[in-house]
């Protein structure tokens, strides 16, 4: 009798920590306002993408080529930032995921890569700048 107490209550244990180990934790990402969708609020589900490329047609068509990084996420919120530093810090928005995304959001968050930009006199620079992230409504499970 006490080996079948014991025993269910290592499961009961084990299954607890489980469902601690998967709570969502609250990371914070700061998007351009073009890679947020309009009227996002919290509690939406959003997918997030890291930026890789920008293609701007000569008619002003913007394409991004972007990589996926997780789905149905939920948004915890959603602030504008007053005088951003730069235009893809404009937006702060708190997600809720696991600590296993967390972290990879993380290392995302320290990468650089080099961003080729025209100056004011008609010449172009390199600088290297922050992976840019963009959210995405979750599209309608079938």
């Amino acid at each position: 009798m006490f080996k079948r107490f014991a025993v269910s209550l290592a499961v009961v244990t084990a299954c607890s920590l489980a469902v601690r180990a998967d709570e969502p934790i609250t990371v914070e990402i700061y998007c351009a306002t073009e890679h947020v969708p309009a009227g996002l609020k919290a509690g939406n589900r959003v997918d997030l993408f890291k930026v890789l490329g920008k293609t701007v047609t000569p008619a002003g068509k913007v394409s991004y080529t972007t990589n996926g990084m997780a789905q149905n996420i939920e948004v915890a919120s959603v602030t504008a930032v007053e005088n951003p530093k730069t235009p893809e810090e404009a937006v702060k928005v708190e997600l809720k995921v696991t600590k296993g995304l967390a972290a990879a959001i993380d290392k995302v968050k320290k990468q650089l890569v080099s961003v080729t930009v025209a100056t004011s006199d008609g010449q172009s620079k390199t600088q290297a700048v922050p992976i840019p992230f963009r959210l995405e409504p979750t599209k309608a499970q079938k």
